[in-house]
Formats: C-alpha cells, sequence, structure tokens
C-alpha cells in the first residue's frame, strides 16, 4: 500500500508532468500561428507520448488530445495561406516554377487540413485561390491559338513594342480608381495592375499605397496594394502594378476577363 507520503509524491510528479505537456501545448500553439507544421508535429507527437501515462486524469487526457488536433489543424490552415500568398507573389514576379512549389504546398497541406476536420468551406476557397493565382503570371499566348480563334480573342488596348506587358491588357470596361482621396480613371487595366489618366498626385516612382477602384458608374469597390512601375508627368499617366490584391479583387478582374471572351464570339 502506498503512504500518504507516497501519494504526495506521485501527486506532484503528475503536476510536474502535466506543467510539463501544457508548456508544449502552449509551444505548439505558438509554432501553428506561424505555419511552422513540422515543429507542431513534433511537439504533438512528444505531447501524445506523454499522454500515455495511464495516471492521467481520463478529462485532461481528452482536453488536451483535442487541443492539439486543434492546434494541428491550425498550423495546416496557416501554411495553406501563406503558401498561397507565396504563390500569388511568386505569380506577381513571373516565377513559375516557385509559384508552381508553393502551390503545391498549399495543396498537400490542405489535405492534411480536411483529415483534421477542416470546412468543406475551406476547401473550396483555396481551391478558388489557387485557381485565380494560375491565371497570374506564367507563360501568356498574346495572339490567337487553337483553343482560342482569333474571333474568339477580346478586345485588348494597341500598344507600342517598348509598351508590352506580363499580362493582357483591356481598355474597357473603365474603373474609377481612388488614390489618396483622389479619383481617377483607367486607360487600361490587366490582372497585374491599372493605367491610369489625367495622375495629378503626390506618388513617386517606386512608391506603394492602396488603391480602391470600380467599374465607373459601379457600387461595389475593390482593393489591392499597388507599386508604381512608371510615372510620365508628361502625358499624365501612371502605371501601376499589384503587389498585393484581396481575393476578390482578382474575382472581379477575372470575371471581366470573362466577360471579354463571351462577348467576343
Amino acid at each position: 500500500m502506498y503512504s500518504d507520503k507516497d501519494r504526495e509524491i506521485q501527486r506532484k510528479m503528475m503536476e510536474s508532468k502535466m506543467q510539463r505537456i501544457d508548456i508544449d501545448v502552449d509551444r505548439a500553439r505558438i509554432a501553428a500561428a506561424t505555419g511552422r507544421v513540422a515543429e507542431v508535429e513534433r511537439i504533438v507527437r512528444n505531447v501524445r507520448g506523454q499522454l500515455q501515462d495511464k495516471a492521467i486524469a481520463r478529462d485532461y487526457f481528452v482536453k488536451v488530445s483535442e487541443t492539439v488536433k486543434s492546434i494541428s489543424l491550425d498550423a495546416n490552415l496557416k501554411l495553406v495561406d501563406l503558401s498561397l500568398e507565396q504563390a500569388r507573389e511568386f505569380a506577381l514576379q513571373r516565377l513559375e516554377g516557385k509559384k508552381q512549389d508553393a502551390v503545391k504546398i498549399a495543396k498537400e497541406h490542405l489535405a492534411k487540413a480536411m483529415e483534421l476536420g477542416a470546412a468543406q468551406t475551406f476547401k473550396d476557397l483555396v481551391l478558388k485561390k489557387i485557381d485565380l493565382i494560375s491565371m497570374t503570371g506564367g507563360h501568356r499566348q498574346d495572339g490567337p491559338t487553337k483553343a482560342k480563334p482569333a474571333e474568339a480573342m477580346p478586345k485588348i488596348t494597341n500598344v507600342a513594342k517598348s509598351e508590352k506587358r506580363n499580362y493582357t491588357r483591356f481598355d474597357e470596361p473603365k474603373l474609377q480608381v481612388k488614390l489618396a482621396d483622389k479619383m481617377f480613371t483607367t486607360i487600361d487595366w490587366s490582372i497585374g495592375g491599372l493605367l491610369i489618366a489625367n495622375y495629378d498626385g503626390d506618388l513617386d516612382q517606386g512608391g506603394e499605397t492602396q488603391a480602391n477602384f470600380c467599374l465607373v458608374g459601379g457600387d461595389r469597390n475593390y482593393t489591392a496594394t499597388i507599386r508604381v512601375v512608371r510615372l510620365d508627368s508628361r502625358h499624365g499617366t501612371l502605371a501601376v502594378r499589384f503587389t498585393r490584391s484581396t481575393m476578390d479583387a482578382l474575382e472581379f478582374f477575372r470575371n471581366l476577363m470573362k466577360q471579354h471572351a463571351q462577348r467576343a464570339v
């Protein structure tokens, strides 16, 4: 039989073990917040190993088991988001290989997240984001192809050779763009950026700011972070590239492009 002293020693040992487990859970939670999945998995394995002690109370076992599963899910969700953001940035830089690698990581951890109980709505949103990212960057055929003959090509702006861009540009419909409380109208636009007319603001070459834009006469606004790539004070034009766009903004441009293609058929 155990003496009172023995039971007290066991109680203190168990309290110490539970404190170590709680510390590990907190460490896993911190790692999950930045998408460090490998670190979270290592910590969770250690925690689950410690939970095998039969002396651990059942309610504590259940609570910690559910917590580390939730943390593992959070870590994978975060890594999916971070990977998609990287893929988006690589796409804007036309780094196709890196973009595909980032998308692959996102897909792998999406699968893990679904196994851990992620909602179907999250999966649907991720797949939609991947679809949008796939439209950004990469090799683009400017002329007609077998899949898209000349008669199905949407109307695009004619530009000089020195004015070629990475993305197909459209001059219609016009967009209203709000920069620092001033409103401007686009000359043309693409999924990668805007060319703005009659610009008289304070932005400089390379400057970044937030832009709000909508269809001329429209009532729904979209937001993106832009960087100035060319400022032509003589002609009053401002060319900007999107450095960060909301998924709503990307979907907005994709829908405009689809409408162009449909009207051209």
